[in-house]
C-alpha cells in the first residue's frame, strides 16, 4: 500500500527527499505542534483521520514517543503500531558508548541480528550471543529494546506487508526522520 508520511518534529529535524515514484514515499502533509502532549497528538491524528475520509490506517510506524503512543491507542485503536528501526538504530552508538560504538564487528553483528534474521528463534539466538559476548547483560537501554522487540524487529512483522517502504527502510544509508502511517 501507499505510505503517508507524517512529520511532527522540530524544524531542524525535518529533512529528507520527497519524490513521486512508486517505490518511494511522498510527503503530502505536515503539522507543526507547539508541544508533544497527548492532546496535541490526538488533535493531529483526528485531523489526519478526517483528511483520510475517516479511514483508520492499517499500520503506524513512529519513534519512541510515549505521548504519541497514547494518542494512537485512543484514536487509531485497530491500527498496528510499530516503532521505527531507523530511530532506534540511530541511537545505538550513543547508547553503547565507547569502545563498542567504534567496534565494527559489534556493529555488523548487531545490524545483521536486527535486519537479517528470518525467524524469531534466529533473532533470539543472535541477540543472546551478542549480549553475552560483549558483556551487555545489564545494559538498561538494550534490555528495554529487547523487551519491546516485537514492536521494532522485522522478524516479528511477518504478518504485516510493508512492501516498498520496508525495502527502503532496510537500506540504512537512506534514513527517514519521519513517523510513518500506512
Amino acid at each position: 500500500g501507499a505510505a503517508s508520511l507524517l512529520a511532527a518534529r522540530s524544524g531542524t529535524e525535518i529533512e529528507g527527499k520527497v519524490s513521486g515514484s512508486i517505490r518511494s514515499c511522498v510527503l503530502f502533509g505536515a503539522a507543526l505542534l507547539s508541544n508533544e502532549k497527548i492532546e496535541s497528538y490526538r488533535w493531529l491524528l483526528q485531523t489526519f483521520l478526517r483528511a483520510m475520509g475517516g479511514v483508520e490506517p492499517r499500520l503506524i510506524i513512529t519513534d519512541e514517543c510515549a505521548s504519541m503512543k497514547a494518542a494512537i491507542s485512543v484514536d487509531f485503536p485497530t491500527s498496528t503500531h510499530r516503532l521505527c528501526m531507523w530511530h532506534i538504530m540511530r541511537k545505538l552508538k550513543d547508547k553503547v558508548g565507547y569502545p563498542l560504538r567504534e567496534d565494527k564487528e559489534f556493529l555488523d553483528r548487531f545490524n545483521k541480528c536486527v535486519w537479517c534474521t528470518e525467524t524469531d528463534e534466529e533473532f533470539e539466538a543472535q541477540w543472546t550471543s551478542i549480549i553475552s559476548d560483549y558483556g551487555l547483560e545489564d545494559h538498561e537501554w538494550l534490555t528495554t529494546r529487547y523487551r519491546i522487540r516485537e514492536s521494532w524487529i522485522p522478524v516479528y512483522f511477518k504478518d504485516i506487508s510493508l512492501g516498498a517502504f520496508f525495502e527502503r527502510l532496510q537500506d540504512l544509508r537512506v534514513p527517514t526522520p519521519f513517523s510513518v502511517i500506512l
